[in-house]
């Protein structure tokens, strides 16, 4: 190649691979012109003898470098014994061998006898033509043919006899010379990252310095003033000095002792004055975070007046309290998730009322209504109605606000025919209707089973008093039931009464909405609905509101967004990272000794697990296996099918590997730390310490390694301190790494729980801690149902000792806003498709509660298995065991600590698993019982519950329990470390097409 052509080549190769091709070297000067050269004066260097090429390790030279300037063909330099390959790049030394195959060809001319001219004057036919551009018949006469002369003036030497080859040094020296300049890159490595983590450790120790100045500072603040504080217990600390506080609780000295208090326990008014030496008033940065300490506390008009002063102080805060203000305002005026106004009457009391001056109060309402100055409109050509839901934080009306028996409803009205009033609708139809318009009024009891004809029976109608079309009437609707009312300008249009009423029936409930046959329908201000509901469906709807000024003043949340952002950005663009190994270098990559195989090593790597349509796993891993055999000393093929082993729960399998790969290469610290991983998802803190110790001390400035060990400290010792400086290095070692400050807020909020979000009722049982922001009562029962869930799950696996484990933390929250949100701050993800979730990392099981009590105790029961399972192994089962044990056993009806009923029909999971039957949509066994993660979480997720769900069911129910013991020998053969398809082919491969037949029957006999 000319030297152009290779510079654009490694470039190339640079580009694709950085790093992972040696410079092209320099080239060499032409060596000095003889003092008596018999070439002509134009010509400037001689050629120089061309030697036989060395080998280096079965490998060909490098190309020569390039010719001197003025010369006619290059020239090359004198070969002397190459070193092993320092570069990682196999293109070049191809390059290299081509080359020296043209000089060996060359060389064997000049040997065969023929001549040839020389390198310097290569092209000429004729070398006395150059000399004398006289044609041939002018030479010398024929007199002188007995005894030719020769032309010493006109021949040009011969070449000079090339020196003997070098002498190869034998296979051991190169061993030993390519061993000690691998030993010197790592050494240099390591050296470096010494240097930067040297220089990270510096800049967080100023860090600290300023921390703790500031720190000090405002012990000095705080140890000048006293304060006096009432606890909600009736204790009462007088002239007590703050030495330290944070968000939750403070450390004082009071009355000549040492006392820690929570804030929660502390009186409204003792909060007050805690804040007056807690933040400084001249300060917009210490009057907003006043402010966020008023909202922790629910005090919101405390902490509005805050926000108010640091906003008039300036400094950038204007803006971020600008972000909240609506809402807190509605939470100030007691509206809460509501657009109109809203005001609580007693426990389970509401009324909302809207004049319509903004167009958002609309959003109380379905879709349908416009705003005409302070007139709401229906307008339509067919049947139309539009219902209350009450506005939600997340803008749905998934969750309408439901009215228990009583509601009124007032209004001032015109329509252009008859108008109807929706009372109580139920979720499948039922209800009232209440008809009113120029042929008086009529009261109807709804049938949802009945035919569309018959769907509304009469319960009363009256004529007295009618709704004229297009006129405007004063209309005043009250159901108090089982008596219903109605008047037109003050004159009661009907009067009726539903019965008779059983006394312990339930009253009626559903939303409460108006509609039209047609035409135009106006609402002029204001109008009002009240009456009753869900004293806790009431909360939600406060609550939610809570959250968004949560989310607003949170600076986690802030952080996440940011990271979100970025990750968005580096999808468009299409960056990723690529999966950089530190065993890729030469010393180990030259081992693999084809070209075509390094190119399949990189797709494998680039590609863990297959390619989608083109790929299949199994594909895959034959590949890869045939590489490991061909080139079995190669420590990145064993860690990279590891990675894969791990994802495909093949446990031991992965262990092998990765401890391969670390016995070939003891300084592989990327290996060092998967080993540490996988040894803490089995629960083996201790061990997974001492591997990432290696790994760290092979690499001391690896980020992901310190982002392990952090994890490790906090499974075995939860020393805060401990793992909160090792994620702070990984903070700053790698600043575009979000990993790090994840797993700090994760363990941080792990630590703290969700008190923050309102979590403030506890209940700790012999098995949990539960804690939730809905009431003390709420948790107790939550406790004691789970306890006797527990029980049950023990019986169950009576085959399988559940071991001591630490207690699980149960959050329960009262909206989905609240469980969204610390979902988000544990993952940075909203989980907005979960109704709840178990963090075996966390040992934390979190959900929300629902409307419907049965649906949210099904998730706690769910999520409690999942938790319940890692007693019984430190594996993770496969996928579709693991949800479907999950819902199988959690399928329990529980009352008062007690289990009454299990093995429960799932109503909402059987009729998709029998329509999935019918369609001949289900998975085969073979396909759903050997899904990874990725693949049975993608797709159809909601058929593979259902599935998953319906096969336990038949494993444990159908005759009896006739397959009882394959699920129970299936599960016991995944306790001991073997690998899913290892189970199903022991346990289930030789008689899955019978037991598929079987379960398709089973299950499409189920009834809910």
């Amino acid at each position: 190649l000319k030297r152009a052509d290779a510079l654009k080549l490694i470039d190339a190769i640079n580009k694709k691979m950085p790093g992972k091709h040696p410079p092209l070297p320099e080239p060499v000067d032409a060596d000095p012109e003889p003092e008596n050269p018999p070439a002509p004066p134009a010509k400037k260097a001689e050629a120089k003898p061309v030697p036989v090429p060395s080998r280096v390790e079965g490998r060909k030279a490098p190309a020569p470098a390039r010719p001197a300037v003025g010369s006619k063909r290059p020239a090359p330099r004198p070969a002397a014994p190459a070193p092993g390959p320092k570069g990682n790049s196999r293109l070049f030394l191809i390059i290299g061998g081509v080359a020296a195959v043209v000089v060996v060809a060359a060389v064997a001319i000049a040997l065969s006898g023929k001549k040839a001219p020389p390198p310097d004057i290569a092209g000429k036919t004729d070398v006395s033509a150059e000399i004398d551009p006289k044609p041939a018949k002018s030479e010398p006469k024929v007199e002188l043919k007995p005894e030719p002369k020769p032309e010493p003036k006109v021949e040009v030497k011969a070449p000079p006899t090339p020196p003997p080859p070098p002498v190869e040094p034998p296979p051991q020296a190169r061993q030993a010379d390519a061993r000690k300049e691998f030993e010197e890159r790592m050494a240099e490595r390591k050296k470096e990252a010494l240097a930067h983590l040297e220089e990270v450790k510096r800049e967080l120790a100023g860090e600290r310095k300023e921390a703790d100045k500031i720190a000090e500072e405002t012990r000095k603040r705080l140890a000048a003033q006293k304060v006096s504080l009432s606890l909600t217990s009736g204790e009462t600390y007088k002239d007590a000095v703050i030495e330290n506080f944070t968000f939750h609780g403070a450390d004082l000295q009071a009355g000549g002792k040492k006392v820690r208090i929570t804030w929660d326990t502390v009186q409204p008014p003792s909060l007050v004055a805690a804040a007056e030496v807690l933040y400084d008033p001249k300060q917009p940065g210490d009057l907003f975070e006043r402010g966020r300490f008023f909202v922790g506390r629910r005090m919101w008009k405390e902490a509005q007046a805050a926000f108010g002063s640091a906003a008039k102080l300036g400094g950038g805060f204007e803006s971020r309290v600008l972000e909240f203000s609506e809402v807190l305002d509605r939470l100030v005026s007691g509206q809460g998730g509501f657009r109109g106004s809203a005001r609580r009457i007693g426990r389970d009391g509401v009324r909302l009322a809207w004049d319509f001056h903004d167009p958002k109060q609309l959003e109380d309402f379905t879709g349908g209504l416009t705003l005409t100055g302070k007139t709401a409109q229906l307008e339509s050509p067919r049947k139309a109605a539009v219902y209350l839901f009450g506005g939600t934080s997340s803008g749905s009306g998934d969750s309408p606000l439901a009215f228990r028996g009583e509601v009124s409803a007032e209004m001032k009205l015109s329509c252009d025919g008859p108008v109807t009033f929706h009372l109580f609708v139920g979720d499948i139809g039922g209800g009232y209707e209440l008809d009113l318009g120029p042929a008086g009024a009529s009261l109807f009891k709804i049938d949802p089973k009945a035919s569309e004809k018959d769907r509304r029976k009469t319960v009363a109608k009256s004529d007295k008093v009618k709704l004229a079309a297009g006129k405007t009437a004063d209309v005043r609707l009250t159901a108090r039931f089982p008596r219903f009312r109605v008047t037109v300008d003050g004159a009661e249009a009907l009067s009726a009464e539903d019965g008779p009423v059983s006394v312990t029936a339930d009253p009626p409930k559903g939303p409460f909405g108006f509609g039209i046959e047609k035409g135009k329908l106006r609402i002029e201000a204001p109008f009002a609905v009240q009456g009753r509901a869900d004293a806790g469906e009431l909360d939600r709807r406060i609550n939610d509101t809570e959250v968004m000024v949560r989310r607003a003043l949170d600076p986690d949340l802030e952080q996440i967004e940011r990271f979100r952002a970025r990750r968005k950005a580096m999808s468009v663009l299409g960056e990723s990272r690529d999966l950089s190994l530190s065993s890729d270098d030469p010393w180990f990559a030259f081992r693999i000794k084809k070209f075509e195989d390094i190119t399949k090593y990189e797709e494998l790597k680039k590609h863990i697990g297959g390619i989608p349509d083109k790929q299949t796993p199994e594909q895959w891993k034959a590949e890869m296996d045939a590489l490991i055999a061909k080139y079995p000393d190669v420590p990145s093929l064993y860690h990279v099918r590891a990675i894969f082993k791990h994802a495909y729960q093949d446990y031991f399998g992965a262990l092998a590997d990765v401890k391969k790969a670390v016995e070939i290469f003891p300084q592989f610290h990327e290996a060092l730390e998967l080993h540490a991983q996988m040894l803490l998802e089995m629960q083996d803190g201790e061990s997974a310490l001492a591997e990432i110790k290696k790994c760290l001390e092979a690499r001391p400035d690896f980020v992901e390694g310190y982002v392990t060990r952090a994890r490790c400290i906090f499974a075995t010792t939860q020393s805060m301190q401990a793992f909160m400086e090792d994620l702070d290095l990984a903070r700053k070692l790698d600043p575009q790494d979000s990993t790090a400050v994840t797993v700090q807020r994760m363990l941080k909020y792990q630590r703290l729980g969700p008190r923050e979000l309102g979590c403030r009722f506890d209940y700790e049982t012999p098995h949990y801690k539960v804690t939730t922001d809905i009431s003390a009562e709420a948790a107790k029962r939550y406790g004691d149902n789970l306890e006797a869930a527990f029980r049950h799950y023990v019986a169950s696996f009576k085959g399988a000792s559940a071991r001591l484990g630490k207690k699980p933390r149960v959050a329960i929250f009262n909206t989905a806003e609240n469980y969204y949100t610390y979902f988000e701050l544990l993952s940075e993800d909203r989980g907005e498709n979960t109704l709840g979730v178990f963090r075996p990392g966390l040992n934390e099981l979190v959900l929300f509660e629902s409307t419907d009590l049965a649906d949210t105790n099904h998730t706690l029961y769910h999520e409690a298995v999942h938790q319940f399972m890692t007693l019984l192994t430190n594996r993770t089962p496969p996928f579709w065991y693991n949800e479907g044990i999950a819902e199988y056993m959690g399928s329990i009806k529980v009352q008062d600590g007690k289990v009454l009923e299990k093995g429960l029909i799932l109503r909402e999971r059987l009729p998709y698993a029998q329509l999935a039957i019918e369609v001949k949509a289900d998975l085969p066994f073979e396909k759903i019982m050997n899904e990874t993660p990725g693949e049975f979480y993608s797709g159809n997720v909601g058929l593979k519950y259902a599935q998953a769900w319906s096969m336990i069911h038949f494993f444990y129910e159908y005759e009896k329990g006739k397959y009882r013991s394959l699920i129970e020998n299936y599960f016991e053969s995944l306790r001991a470390g073997k690998t899913p398809r290892e189970c199903y082919d022991s346990v289930f491969k030789a008689k899955a097409e019978a037991l598929e037949k079987e379960w398709r029957e089973f299950t499409r006999g189920l009834k809910p």
